[in-house]
């Protein structure tokens, strides 16, 4: 009886429960700052109000060095997914290009307008850069950028995202709509989803899933006419990030859960009281990396069964 006890108390301290996470990051006084990991999922990239950039060691949550290239506050930062290259951009429009292992740039660029999101090109050299002025296509070797001014017929842009393979840039907006753009080509297929601002984008092979801030989860094949599905979920969602055949979806409610469009299968992996505005899958052991509209970033364990060795 005494062993199983011990054998109990021992792997709840190996592995929390799925209402705890897994790891916390604090940097200073941030609370509200974006967060991703490194390409290789060994590090964890924090930014902060004071213009700097922390790194963290995923596994222990030490600090490991900072990143201090920008002087305004930064509005986003990604990792390319094949390479150690990370792109911040801040409040002056200014983008920078630098690597974790070494915090050091590697390049820069300069955009209209305040950086809201940006999202580096799987396999390619573009970033997608949604500013307070439109949606920006950077090219991090050359510089070059085209605006997609044309693209967005004067619609307000919200949110975007590149497919696995970067061949295609979705576009979420204001009035509820999609586009999905060819990169290659600029075509480019619409359709009208929600009735509020779309808020995360999430492609699943050549499916696009989106959520718009209610209780709806939008899944929409732009190559088939007519595929529009809405699948009801049990809370308004903010956040979305595909996993395997389902997505994880960050709640209003601070509710963190597993979703299975083909079965409409719901499961808790997370539990907090504050709105979930970010995620962000680990590329290769399960784990999510969640960011709140206030709170500290937090990675949340998506199976129990296994603890990830980063």
């Amino acid at each position: 009886m005494h062993s199983l006890l011990l054998l109990s108390l021992l792997l709840s301290l190996i592995t929390p429960p799925a209402t705890k996470p897994r790891r916390e990051f604090k940097y200073g006084d941030v609370t509200t700052g974006r967060a991703t990991f490194s390409y290789d999922g060994r590090l964890v990239l924090v930014s902060g109000k004071n213009a700097r950039v922390a790194v963290f060691h995923g596994r222990t949550a030490m600090l490991v060095r900072e990143f201090r290239g920008h002087r305004h506050p930064i509005g986003d930062l990604a990792s390319w997914p094949d390479r150690d290259t990370v792109v911040s951009g801040d409040a002056s429009g200014l983008l920078l290009f630098w690597g974790t292992k070494t915090a050091r740039q590697i390049g820069q660029a300069q955009v209209p307008g305040e950086v809201l999101a940006v999202r580096p090109q799987p396999g390619g050299p573009l970033v997608a850069v949604l500013t307070k002025r439109g949606v920006w296509l950077v090219d991090m070797k050359s510089g070059r950028q085209q605006s997609l001014a044309t693209a967005l017929a004067g619609r307000v842009p919200t949110v975007l995202t590149f497919n696995q393979w970067g061949t295609h840039l979705a576009i979420g907006f204001a009035d509820g709509g999609l586009a999905v753009r060819d990169v290659r080509t600029q075509r480019q297929e619409q359709v009208s989803l929600f009735k509020t601002p779309v808020c995360a984008l999430s492609f699943r092979s050549d499916t696009l899933m989106a959520v718009a801030g209610t209780p709806v989860l939008g899944i929409w094949r732009p190559s088939a006419p007519g595929s529009i599905q809405l699948q009801p979920v049990s809370g308004a969602v903010l956040s979305i990030t595909q996993q395997g055949q389902g997505v994880v979806l960050g709640l209003v409610s601070g509710k963190l859960i597993r979703y299975e469009p083909d079965t409409s299968q719901e499961e808790i992996i997370g539990l907090t009281k504050v709105a979930i505005r970010g995620l962000t899958l680990h590329p290769s052991e399960p784990l999510v990396l969640a960011t709140y509209a206030t709170g500290i970033p937090k990675t949340w364990l998506l199976s129990l069964s296994t603890e990830p060795v980063q």
